[in-house]
C-alpha cells in the first residue's frame, strides 16, 4: 500500500468497513513508518472502535504513549459502551477527566447511555452538569442522550434536576427538550413517549401536533406511543385515524404498531378490529399474542382466547408471564387441557 493510498484512507476513514481492512491498514502503517505518531495510531484505534472490535482497541490503547490522545479516550469509552461494559466505560471517562482531557459531543452520548443502563441518576446528573459547562448542551445527539437517560431513570415524576421544588410540574426530559435549539424525530419521540407512559395524555397529543407543525412526520415509534392514549380515552375514531396513517405510510406491518392497535381496539371493545389487525400481521411475537389474548379475556371472549392461546403454543411462541396470567385467570376455568400443552414451558421456566 503506497504512502499516497495511506493518506487517502486517513482522510476518509469511513471507507474502512471490515476488521480485515482495519488490520491491514494498521499493519501497513507499522511497516512503512518505524515510529507511528500517536495521532495516527489513535485514528486506527478509532477505526477499531467504530467496528466494535474491543480486543484490538484495548491492545492498541495500552500500547500508546501516556497520556493517550483525546480521540483514543473517546474511542475506548465508546467501544466499552457498545459491548455493554458500562462500568468500564464510566471508569475510563473518569480517568480521562482526571488527566484533564475535556470530553466533547462524541463522548457524552456514550457516557449518558452507560449511566442510564446502570441506573445511576446521580452520576447522570453530574455528567449533565459537565455537558453544560462544556457548552455541549446545544448538541442534538447529546441532548437526545440526556432525554433518554432521564426518561429511563426519572420516569417523569421522580427526581427533578433543574428545580428541586416538589411543586415543579415539568420533568427534566421536558426541560432538556424545551431548551434544545434543534430537534429530530428521536427528540420528539422521547418526550412524547415519556408523557404518554406517565398518563400525561393531553400533553402527549399536543406534542404530536407540535411535531407536525415543526415539519417532522411521526414514525412508527411515535404512533405506538400515542395509541395507548386513545385506548385510555376509548376514542376509537381518533384511533382509526392513526391506524389509517399507519397504513398509508407502511407502518401497519410493524409488530409494535400492530400490538398497540390490537390493544387500542380491544380497550374500545372493538375485538373484530383487533382480530383483523392481528390476522394481517406478517410476523407475531409474544407481545402481539399477549395483546390479542388479553383483549379476548378483557372483553369476555374466553372461548376465542383459549383458541388463540393454543395457536400461540403451536406456533412455538413462549407465553410471557403476562399472557400466562391472562390465560390462568380468564381461560383456565374453561378447559384445563391447554394447561397440559403449556406444561413443558412452565416446567422449563419455573413460572410456578
Amino acid at each position: 500500500m503506497s504512502c499516497s493510498m495511506l493518506k487517502i484512507l486517513f482522510r476518509n476513514p469511513s471507507t474502512i468497513k471490515t476488521q480485515s481492512q482495519a488490520k491491514q491498514l494498521h499493519a501497513q502503517i507499522l511497516k512503512t513508518t518505524p515510529s507511528p505518531s500517536p495521532p495516527d495510531l489513535s485514528l486506527i484505534l478509532s477505526l477499531y472502535s467504530n467496528l466494535n472490535l474491543l480486543r484490538p482497541s484495548l491492545t492498541l490503547f495500552n500500547s500508546l504513549p501516556f497520556p493517550p490522545t483525546p480521540i483514543a479516550w473517546k474511542s475506548l469509552i465508546r467501544c466499552y459502551a457498545s459491548h455493554g461494559l458500562f462500568h468500564h466505560s464510566l471508569s475510563c471517562f473518569i480517568t480521562m477527566k482526571a488527566y484533564n482531557v475535556s470530553p466533547d459531543r462524541h463522548v457524552f452520548p456514550s457516557v449518558l447511555k452507560c449511566s442510564a443502563s446502570i441506573g445511576d441518576l446521580r452520576f447522570g446528573e453530574a455528567v449533565h452538569a459537565n455537558v453544560v459547562r462544556s457548552g455541549v448542551d446545544v448538541d442534538l445527539y447529546t441532548c437526545n442522550a440526556l432525554m433518554n437517560m432521564y426518561a429511563k431513570l426519572e420516569r417523569f415524576h421522580a427526581h427533578q434536576v433543574f428545580d428541586k421544588s416538589p411543586r415543579s410540574s415539568q420533568s427534566s426530559v421536558e426541560k432538556v427538550f424545551d431548551t434544545m435549539p434543534r430537534r429530530d424525530v428521536v427528540s420528539w419521540n422521547t418526550v412524547i413517549a415519556g408523557e404518554a407512559q406517565n398518563g400525561m395524555y393531553e400533553e402527549a397529543l399536543a406534542r404530536v401536533r407540535e411535531m407536525g407543525s415543526a415539519g417532522l412526520k411521526p414514525d412508527g415509534f411515535t404512533l405506538s406511543s400515542v395509541l395507548p392514549v386513545f385506548a385510555e380515552y376509548v376514542d376509537v375514531v381518533k384511533g382509526k385515524e392513526i391506524h389509517a396513517y399507519a397504513v398509508r405510510h407502511g407502518f401497519d406491518a410493524d409488530v409494535f404498531i400492530g400490538s398497540s392497535l390490537i390493544d387500542m381496539y380491544a380497550n374500545c371493545t372493538r375485538m373484530e378490529d383487533s382480530q383483523r389487525v392481528f390476522d394481517l400481521l406478517r410476523q407475531r411475537d409474544s407481545i402481539s399474542w399477549n395483546s390479542i389474548i388479553g383483549g379476548c379475556v378483557q372483553n369476555g371472549m374466553f372461548d376465542q382466547g383459549l383458541v388463540l392461546f393454543r395457536r400461540m403454543l403451536r406456533a412455538k411462541t413462549k407465553p410471557t408471564d403476562v399472557s400466562f396470567s391472562e390465560y390462568h385467570s380468564g381461560l383456565c376455568p374453561l378447559d384445563n387441557s391447554a394447561f397440559g400443552e403449556a406444561a413443558p414451558w412452565i416446567h422449563n421456566t419455573g413460572w410456578v
